[in-house]
C-alpha cells in the first residue's frame, strides 16, 4: 500500500538465521576460549616444532593430488581430458570453496571454472561436483561411524560395524540400479513453471549420476582415493597432537575431523568459525586430551590446513584466470594467421 516493494519472507527469514548463527557461533568461540584458558592455549602452542609444521604443510599437497586424481578419474569415465594446469587450480578452488561455505554452496566455482577454461557443458561440470560432493560426505559419515566402533565397541562388535560400513560402501551402486531407475524422465514434467524447470534439471542430473553410480569399479576406485584423503586429514590431526605432547589415534583424529566437517555444515556458516574449532576441542577432549590441549590442536588445524589451502584457492583463482587469458590469445593469434 506505501508503494514500497515487499521483500520475500524466506530471504527475510534466511538472514534472520543467519544472524542468529553467527551469534551463536561467536558465543561458542568465546565459551572455547575462556575455557581453555588462553595462556594454557599459548603455552602448548609454544611446544610446536618446524619439521612437524613443515610435514603437515606438505600433506596439503598430498591432499590436492587426491582431489585432482579422482576428478580426473570420473572426468575421463565421462569421456573428458582435462589439462592439468586447469583441473588442479579447479579442484583446489572448488573443493576448498565447498568446504569453507555455507552448505558446500562454493562448489559452483568449480564448475564455472570446467565450463570456463575446460570448456565442459555446464551439465557435465554440475554431475562431477554433486557426485563428489554428495559421495565424499556420505563415505565421511561411513568412515566416521567405522572409526566409533574401532574406538569404542570390542573387537568382535567393532569387526562387525567395520564390515557392514565397507558394504555401506557399494550402497550407491546399488541406488543407482534399483532406485534411481524408478524415478521419471524429466522430459515426463511438463509446464514452465520454475518449479517444473528445477524438477527437470534436478531428474537430468540424477540420470548422469546414475550412470556413473552403475560403475561398480569407478565407484570403488574413487571411494579409495577420498578414504585415503580422510585418512591424511586424520595423520595431519595426529602429527598436530604429538607436537604438543598430546597421544591420540590415527581413529580419534578422523572421528574429529569429521565431526568438525558435520558441524560445519550445520552451522551454515563460512568457515564454519567457532562451531568447526569448539567441535574438534570438544570431541578431542571426550578422548581425555585437556581441554586447553585440545583446543591447541583445533587451532593448529586452523592455522596450518584450513589457511594454507585457502591461500592455495587464491593463487588458483587467478592461475585459471590467467589460463583463460592465455587462450583467448592464442585464439585471436590463430584467426589472425589463418
Amino acid at each position: 500500500m506505501n508503494g514500497e516493494p515487499s521483500r520475500p519472507v524466506g530471504r527475510g527469514l534466511a538472514r534472520y538465521l543467519r544472524y542468529v548463527g553467527a551469534v551463536l557461533a561467536l558465543a561458542v568461540l568465546a565459551f572455547v576460549i575462556v575455557t581453555a584458558k588462553p595462556a594454557e592455549v599459548w603455552e602448548a602452542l609454544k611446544g610446536v616444532d618446524a619439521a612437524t609444521v613443515a610435514v603437515v604443510l606438505a600433506l596439503n599437497l598430498v591432499l590436492i593430488a587426491l582431489f585432482t586424481a579422482r576428478s580426473q578419474l570420473l572426468l575421463r569415465h565421462m569421456g573428458h581430458i582435462v589439462p592439468l594446469p586447469v583441473l588442479v587450480p579447479a579442484t583446489v578452488l572448488g573443493n576448498v570453496a565447498g568446504a569453507i561455505t555455507p552448505g558446500g554452496s562454493g562448489e559452483i566455482l568449480r564448475a564455472l571454472a570446467l565450463q570456463r577454461s575446460a570448456g565442459l557443458r555446464l551439465a557435465d561440470a554440475a554431475t562431477l561436483v554433486v557426485y563428489e560432493r554428495v559421495l565424499s560426505t556420505y563415505l565421511l559419515l561411513v568412515s566416521t561411524l567405522a572409526c566409533l566402533a574401532l574406538t569404542n565397541l570390542d573387537a568382535m562388535a567393532a569387526a562387525a560395524m567395520v564390515a557392514l560400513c565397507c558394504l555401506l560402501v557399494l550402497l550407491p551402486w546399488l541406488c543407482a540400479r534399483v532406485l534411481l531407475p524408478r524415478l521419471p524422465a524429466a522430459e515426463a514434467i511438463n509446464g514452465a513453471g520454475f518449479l517444473r524447470q528445477v524438477l527437470r534439471y534436478g531428474l537430468r542430473l540424477a540420470f548422469e549420476i546414475r550412470i556413473l553410480l552403475t560403475s561398480a569399479p569407478l565407484l570403488v576406485a574413487w571411494s579409495s582415493l577420498t578414504l585415503a584423503s580422510f585418512a591424511v586429514v586424520a595423520f595431519q590431526f595426529d602429527l598436530l597432537a604429538r607436537s604438543i605432547d598430546v597421544e591420540i589415534s590415527i581413529f580419534d583424529g578422523w572421528i574429529a575431523f569429521g565431526g568438525s566437517v558435520f558441524a560445519t555444515i550445520a552451522s551454515f556458516l563460512p568457515l564454519g568459525i567457532g562451531v568447526g574449532d569448539g567441535s574438534i576441542a570438544a570431541i578431542l577432549n571426550q578422548t581425555g586430551v585437556p581441554f586447553n590441549q585440545a583446543t591447541a590442536i583445533a587451532l593448529l588445524v586452523r592455522a596450518l590446513t584450513t589457511l594454507p589451502l585457502i591461500l592455495l584457492a587464491v593463487v588458483s583463482y587467478f592461475a585459471l584466470l590467467r589460463f583463460r587469458a592465455q587462450s583467448a590469445n592464442a585464439s585471436v593469434q590463430e584467426s589472425l594467421d589463418a
